[in-house]
């Protein structure tokens, strides 16, 4: 399975669960607006948490069929490896899925986090970092051929950080705001 059919399938579940959930909020007496707005970022978490577990954590015979189980070695050393790969041709095509992949894993939970208990950008930070480090922790543990790397670390708490700027922005726009740099700039949470 790759990581486009399980989004996808992960997608249709967590539109499923906004709808009932927003639905029961609303024959609870919750206004329309507020219920499906706070079912959809509550999903939207949902579907980040399955989406970094099927990326990151599922069995690698679910990834790779004939794959034989090995540990590969840790990766401690932060951002000059990325600065190396990216400095020569081959090595910029090989990592930049690796980068944005890794950017865009954490940034609907970031995007969620913000929408739905409006939490600052350093608290959206320390709740993708913790969490990307368990994960990697987890990788580190298993036999399942993958490779813990503190820079996935930084990349996943950056793209959870965009996210909730993209939330931040988004909202701003909504309200009526026409320049983005104006829409970002609202200190308000």
């Amino acid at each position: 399975m790759t990581v486009l059919p399980l989004t996808a399938r992960a997608l249709v579940v967590a539109a499923v669960v906004w709808a009932l959930i927003a639905g029961t909020r609303w024959r609870r007496g919750m206004d329309v607006r507020a219920a499906f707005s706070r079912s959809m970022s509550e999903a939207l978490i949902a579907v980040g948490v399955v989406v970094v577990w099927g990326v990151t954590l599922a069995p690698v015979d679910v990834l790779v069929n004939g794959a034989t189980p090995q540990r590969l070695p840790l990766d401690l050393v932060p951002v000059l490896p990325i600065l190396a790969s990216l400095a020569n041709a081959a090595g910029w095509q090989a990592s930049l899925p690796n980068l944005v992949g890794n950017l865009l894993l954490f940034a609907p939970i970031g995007f969620g986090l913000r929408c739905r208990f409006g939490l600052s950008m350093w608290s959206i930070l320390l709740i993708a970092a913790g969490g990307s480090a368990a994960v990697e922790v987890a990788q580190a543990l298993s036999n399942q051929m993958r490779s813990a790397d503190i820079n996935d670390v930084l990349l996943n708490a950056l793209g959870a950080v965009a996210g909730a700027w993209a939330f931040k922005g988004a909202r701003g726009l909504l309200r009526g705001r026409t320049e983005v740099g104006e829409a970002l700039s609202d200190n308000r949470p």
